[in-house]
């Protein structure tokens, strides 16, 4: 295939719902799925080849693939990008990574978009320009559960290509109030607000003031708006040292910041020396 014409692989494995996408470079879907990887994560290279199979194509044909890199599950996202590296690798194209939390706001955006443009042709209210107004866009929240009592969160805009308008952070439910009043800034009048993502089902009592402005879709991220946001230029290209956006250490790394006891560690004394072939050049 003529490299326009080669399709995306959009992976995300941030949760435990993970979501594989088809789509081609004008982001028509070709071909998706998801898997509980909670029960069968190693039935993820089984989706992939199933996605490939449905649109009768090779892996080999592929232009690139898209992963979400986090903030997310640890486990998750290690498993994600090793798996989209492998592909990548495999196929000869290029590794794009792309914000997980972004590739949920483009996805609500979206959707608000649609309700909007449905409203106006309602009520005969002329275009929608107001959902793409960048100094009137409502804000669009993407929350995750990120476990130990927190969420992690993205701050953008539903104007179009749904820009970021601070950093991605980790914070408790209760915080949210005082960030968003923190982004609105001082004396400015309020903009609408929608939230999106599986946090609220797990703090439903620090974010029971946000509950009424809940999206139903976005839940969990898409490897669809994943390859739709890095196809709109939304990602960064690694395909050797690209890792995940974890926003915070390990449980591991807190309790035992020198090192778990008892753990074995290498040195350059310990190390065993390189082989012959290792060294030779062949």
């Amino acid at each position: 295939m003529p490299p326009s014409s080669q399709p995306i692989l959009g992976l995300d494995t941030a949760t435990h719902t993970a979501s594989a996408a088809l789509v081609m470079p004008d982001g028509q879907l070709l071909a998706e799925g998801t898997l509980d990887t909670s029960r069968r994560g190693d039935d993820l290279l089984v989706l992939l080849d199933d996605l490939c199979r449905r649109a009768g194509l090779s892996p080999s044909e592929l232009g690139a693939v898209a992963v979400g890199g986090g903030p997310g599950s640890f486990t998750g996202l290690r498993i994600g990008m090793a798996t989209a590296k492998g592909v990548a690798f495999a196929a000869g194209c290029p590794l794009w990574i792309s914000s997980s939390l972004a590739a949920m706001a483009a996805e609500a955006a979206a959707t608000v978009a649609a309700a909007v443009t449905v409203a106006a042709a309602a009520t005969d209210a002329g275009d929608a320009s107001d959902a793409s107004d960048a100094s009137d866009a409502p804000l669009i929240l993407p929350l995750l559960d990120a476990r130990r009592g927190e969420v992690y969160c993205g701050f953008h805009s539903a104007a179009a290509g749904t820009p970021a308008l601070g950093p991605e952070r980790v914070m408790a439910p209760e915080m949210l109030a005082s960030a968003v009043a923190e982004l609105q800034g001082a004396g400015s009048p309020p903009r609408r607000l929608w939230c999106c993502g599986d946090a609220l089902e797990a703090h439903p009592e620090g974010l029971a003031p946000w509950a009424a402005r809940w999206l139903s879709c976005a839940r969990t991220p898409s490897g669809l708006w994943v390859a739709r946001l890095a196809l709109a230029g939304a990602r960064h290209d690694d395909l050797t040292a690209g890792r995940p956006a974890y926003l915070r250490p390990a449980e591991a790394e807190v309790k035992y910041p020198d090192g778990v006891p008892g753990a074995r560690r290498t040195s350059a004394l310990t190390q065993a020396p390189p082989s012959r072939a290792a060294t030779s050049g062949d």
